[in-house]
């Protein structure tokens, strides 16, 4: 197949950048024509080109017509599907409360899926999909890459605070806690000046790892302690063999799952580092299904789409009907993002705090 994939940034290694990126290259060397659509290029691109992977930010210099899109993201991927008006597509959705992951409705999407229960059943219930519409497809790691360490120490001696959305002040509570249990810390992320193209070479070097999501998922996989803590996600648990199926349901950490990061709730966190039950968390994880299934799973959501697409009738009027109802949607939440980035603002200058802002994508 000739497959168009949309994706917001392709800059820095990501969730969706870092997902983006395993499935075109997997996709390529199944011996698929494969080509990414994206409006911010940096270091995820420039890794794909030199895999002689099209990354484009302009849809005139895509250099066929794909036979399927593979949207991510709702503003590329109707871009997408107006440029290519007889194209089908797919939607994958990264998470539930990004305003860029809010899953778009439009007739020549034939099928939705999600990466965790929570965005699958957000797109139920507030985006109005129908179940039988959305499909599970996780946000798994490749093994062969991620390779197991050297058994953990009894005592933790080195962490990593890995996450993208970790500033200054986030980290420095961090430290100031892990040095109580005489724990250097170190931190890589997008804010951190330190962004890892291959973070599979570095984790192995750290007993703790704070992260969520798919970079939790990596630390685990690798065979280090983790806590599921980010600025996004709140302060929560040590992963354990006892809580690790209820914490892959929701890919380690959704948006606002847990309480705000405080100083007690990372200190308790970090005292129930378990070492032995960290290579038994590391031996579950990495005899689950791996990136190699989702490649599949996503396939067959290609074919399905094409299929559905090769019996159904072309409607210009409904595919206007679905644009316009788009552009109103985009037009009120533009102005509530605004007006919620003035809030900020204002909050920030009157109590004095740099503001964390949800809307940098």
């Amino acid at each position: 197949m000739r497959i168009l994939l949309t994706n917001a940034a392709l800059d820095h290694p990501g969730g969706s950048e870092s997902f983006s990126r395993d499935l075109l290259l997997g996709l390529q060397g199944q011996g698929h024509a494969v080509c990414a659509y994206t409006h911010r290029l940096g270091v995820v691109a420039q890794t794909l080109m030199r895999d002689g992977i099209p990354v484009v930010d302009d849809l005139d210099q895509v250099p066929w017509t794909p036979e399927i899109i593979h949207g991510q993201h709702h503003l590329e991927t109707m871009a997408a599907l107006l440029h290519f008006p007889t194209v089908p597509a797919i939607y994958l959705c990264h998470g539930w409360e990004p305003w860029p992951e809010r899953p778009p409705i439009f007739p020549r999407i034939h099928h939705y899926a999600a990466v965790d229960l929570v965005t699958l059943e957000t797109m139920i219930n507030r985006d109005g999909l129908a179940r039988e519409q959305v499909r599970l497809v996780r946000n798994r790691i490749d093994r062969q890459r991620f390779r197991p360490r050297s058994p953990l120490p009894a005592v933790p001696r080195r962490a990593l605070v890995f996450s993208n959305y970790a500033d200054a002040g986030f980290i420095a509570l961090l430290r100031s806690v892990c040095a109580e249990f005489a724990i250097s810390v170190d931190a890589a992320g997008a804010l951190t000046g330190q962004v890892w193209q291959a973070p599979e070479n570095h984790l192995g070097q750290y007993d703790l790892v704070f992260a969520k999501g798919r970079s939790a998922l990596e630390a685990l996989t690798v065979g280090t302690v983790v806590i599921l803590c980010d600025p996004w996600c709140g302060a929560g648990p040590l992963v354990t063999r006892a809580n690790l199926d209820h914490f892959r349901q929701f890919h380690f950490g959704s948006e606002r799952q847990f309480p705000a990061v405080s100083a007690e709730l990372v200190r308790q966190a970090i005292a129930r580092y378990d070492a032995a039950d960290a290579m038994h968390v590391a031996e579950r994880v990495r005899r689950g299904p791996d990136f190699t299934a989702t490649l599949t799973e996503v396939v067959e959501l290609y074919h399905a789409a094409r299929a559905a697409a090769a019996v159904a009738v072309t409607d210009p009027r409904a595919e206007g009907v679905a644009t316009s109802r788009y552009l109103r949607w985009l037009a009120i939440s533009s102005r509530e993002r605004m007006a919620l980035a003035a809030a900020i603002l204002y909050a920030a200058r009157d109590t004095h705090l740099h503001p964390q802002s949800e809307l940098d994508d």
